[in-house]
């Protein structure tokens, strides 16, 4: 992504090496998309489990969660080189992809990785969580059905291991909880 061919310069920042981008716990409204240098993302950034979570470069994007949830930030990013970065408000997504239609497909990439990081860190979390109870000589079973709450309500759906999925592989949902 060349910051050349970006409209709306007004929105593109300098970010010192070592700088914290997004914190986690604080509230952030902005998406981040790197024109230039490298960024560090982390959980527990500073703590004895911090954990890298990912690494950013040009193209690459990040803030999505805490801009459009309006909720703090489930990890903090560091700038690990000095960075050149666009810093959009929601408000701003609309008239960003209309002037720079060529850049939406870094963005939906962003967004994608996203996705499958935190797909792999909950499947990591499930993994430590059954091996604990394993260790506490608790009896680790698959429940029947899996309970997710969104703010449509509260949606329970078949277990992909319990003999109730579909022989498709497909979810089925059970209904909405009230």
């Amino acid at each position: 992504m060349d910051d050349n061919n970006v409209k709306g310069k007004d929105k593109i920042f300098v970010a010192p090496e070592g700088m914290k981008i997004i914190v986690e716990g604080q509230p952030d409204s902005y998406m981040y998309i790197i024109l230039s240098g490298r960024a560090h993302m982390y959980i527990g950034h500073g703590t004895k489990d911090e954990k890298l979570v990912d690494k950013f470069g040009p193209g690459s994007c990040f803030g999505a969660y805490g801009m459009l949830t309006k909720r703090p930030d489930i990890y903090t990013v560091v700038a690990m080189t000095a960075m050149k970065i666009i810093r959009l408000q929601e408000d701003d997504l609309v008239d960003f992809v209309k002037d720079n239609p060529t850049n939406i497909l870094h963005l939906t990439k962003g967004l994608a990785n996203d996705m499958v990081r935190m797909k792999s860190e909950i499947q990591e979390l499930n993994n430590e969580l059954t091996e604990r109870k394993r260790k506490a000589g608790e009896l680790v079973t698959e429940p029947e059905s899996i309970v997710l709450k969104d703010n449509s309500g509260t949606h329970r759906i078949y277990n992909p291991k319990n003999p109730h999925f579909d022989s498709k592989g497909k979810m089925r949902f059970l209904g909405r909880e009230k």
